[in-house]
């Protein structure tokens, strides 16, 4: 069975790692209101290395050997399995830009270096927000689909593609 490259496989896990922790860190910072700067600043860096490593895994993707997509007895099911990647690709990068957005032109980062503990964010005129919070539904979407997808593949063709990313 042919793998991806070592490489990629430490991008995905690493990915994979540093993903949980940043639905870890926007979970906790939504509970309390936002009112942990300590706790944005980790998840903005986090978001910076998957946007980084995401980068990393585009260009191997495009230009290093990778496996052939997995066939199914599907033409659709073939193509979802391919725009499904892409798609998260896209994604990852719409949420690392409209984080910034919002870190920049939403005020959080001169509230972090004035060390201003109550600012709060104007969400109605932060448009970096919408798109941030639209895009981690999709997110959150992609990844059912993407791990859903995953275990169909195995039931359906008893094939353990995990070999794959391992």
């Amino acid at each position: 069975m042919e793998k991806y490259s070592k490489k990629t496989i430490a991008i995905h896990w690493i990915s994979v790692v540093l993903i949980a922790l940043m639905i870890i860190t926007g979970k906790f910072w939504k509970d309390i209101d936002g009112n942990s700067y300590s706790l944005l600043i980790v998840h903005f860096i986090i978001g910076m290395l998957v946007a980084l490593l995401t980068i990393w895994r585009v260009v191997i993707h495009f230009k290093g050997n990778r496996p052939a997509p997995l066939k199914t007895n599907s033409d659709l099911r073939n193509k979802i399995i391919i725009w499904v990647q892409y798609i998260f690709y896209l994604v990852i990068f719409i949420l690392a830009l409209s984080g910034m957005l919002m870190l920049l032109k939403g005020g959080y980062l001169q509230a972090v270096l004035d060390g201003d503990m109550n600012f709060t964010l104007d969400e109605e005129n932060c448009h970096g927000l919408h798109i941030h919070e639209a895009m981690v539904k999709v997110f959150f979407v992609l990844l059912f689909a993407h791990i859903a997808g995953v275990f169909s593949y195995l039931y359906q063709y008893k094939h353990n593609i995990f070999k794959r990313i391992f």
